[in-house]
């Protein structure tokens, strides 16, 4: 039965092979198009025997379809008299050895050291450690193949997720991560859908933290979302929170209330846009500060900003101050409060009345006992046509708790 891991990597080598093949070779001045018919002219022709190696390309039997090509020993050993650095030649002739014997370990390793850059000759490298078990190794070629081909991410991605899976295989895509490299936020983005998948990102995540180039928020965030969208709310809570700034991990019951950090996702603001409203971070009419700014363009709106918490049981007030700037004559603002999980329910909502001048609004609200493991603030929105252009304004929002019944 196949060896999983060794099918695994020759996956890997054909993504790459199949780039490799579409580039176009000159063969020379004055030379065909066909290298076969180069060769019988030219015997020697280095060009020419690259072209035929990469009509080769995407198969694992290498040295049978470069015999079955017409490329002879004696081809070879001409052109590399001709061009004897040439690191291509090199793998040409690991190819046609074998690169599973030991002449093609060899000429493999030396095409390396000439021509670190040669995508199939990384490839067959990252193969070979990964059938040996070196996944550490074999991370290190996908690693140089993704910064000099980054178009390979969605072949490479899916190889490097399973690798996740196990503790050898995290401990080497962490190593090639660690220094940042040009893939690592679209990687972290590229989470398959499967929560087991999902879990195994959040891992390589937390270990990141310590990396030369830390994890960063943002580049979480995709997975926390992810998380959330599946309900995992308490894993996706710990990974959000052990990726903020130390200082902010204590921070408010309700993060970024006072808007003057952009909106992070995850567990901070998700601002809405389109469906006739556009929810933005501006200064501040009349204040020192910035502020929540929901625009309204004439249709009926949806939601313009929510944020998602995890409060335990108890009774809560949400605070903050409203401001109208333009026609707002029949827009309608609610904000609400409302169980997620494990059973959705309405908690509390409050109609602020925004005017020319900034006034105060509050709802009270008790988070059940039961069935209320994360709940939602979420700003919903209501106009009409003549509302268009019309400003609301929201800011100083505040959570705390009450000990009292609403």
């Amino acid at each position: 039965m196949p060896d999983p891991a060794r099918l695994a990597g020759r996956l890997l080598l054909i993504a790459v092979a199949a780039l490799v093949a579409a580039r176009a070779l000159q063969l020379g001045p004055g030379a065909s198009g066909d290298p076969a018919r180069v060769l019988r002219r030219d015997p020697g022709n280095p060009q020419a025997v690259l072209a035929l190696a990469r009509t080769t390309a995407e198969t694992a039997d290498s040295a049978g379809a470069l015999r079955r090509a017409g490329l002879q020993p004696e081809m070879l050993r001409a052109a590399l008299a001709r061009a004897p650095l040439d690191g291509r030649l090199q793998r040409v002739r690991a190819e046609l050895a074998g690169v599973d014997s030991a002449e093609g370990r060899v000429c493999l390793q030396r095409a390396l050291r000439l021509r670190p850059a040669d995508l199939r000759t990384r490839a067959w490298l990252a193969d070979a450690a990964n059938a040996a078990g070196d996944l550490a190794g074999a991370a290190q070629h996908v690693d140089a193949i993704l910064r000099l081909a980054p178009q390979r991410a969605p072949q490479l991605f899916p190889l490097l997720h399973e690798w996740l899976r196990s503790d050898s295989g995290r401990a080497a895509v962490v190593a090639v991560l660690a220094p940042a490299p040009s893939w690592r936020r679209g990687f972290l983005a590229s989470a398959p859908p499967q929560h087991e998948d999902l879990f195994a990102l959040a891992r390589l995540l937390l270990a990141l933290r310590n990396a030369a180039v830390p994890a960063t928020p943002a580049e979480g965030v995709v997975v926390v979302e992810r998380l959330l969208a599946l309900g995992d709310y308490p894993q996706a809570w710990l990974l959000w929170l052990a990726l903020q700034p130390a200082a902010e991990r204590s921070g408010p019951l309700l993060r970024n209330g006072d808007f003057e950090r952009p909106p992070g996702g995850g567990f901070d603001w998700t601002l809405r846009r389109g469906d006739g409203a556009a929810a933005t971070l501006a200064a501040a009419p009349g204040r020192d500060s910035r502020a929540l700014r929901v625009r309204l363009d004439g249709r009926p709106a949806a939601a313009g900003a929510t944020q998602i918490v995890l409060l335990p049981p108890g009774a809560y007030r949400l605070s903050g101050l409203a401001y109208a700037d333009g026609a707002a004559a029949s827009a309608t603002a609610e904000w609400s409060v409302d169980c997620l999980a494990p059973r959705a329910q309405r908690l509390g909502t409050a109609t602020p009345q925004p005017t020319p001048s900034w006034n105060p609004f509050a709802l009270d609200f008790r988070v059940p006992e039961r069935d209320c493991l994360a709940q939602r603030v979420q700003l919903n929105l209501r106009g009409a046509r003549r509302d268009a252009g019309a400003e609301l304004w929201f800011d100083a929002l505040n959570l705390t708790t009450t000990g009292a019944e609403p």
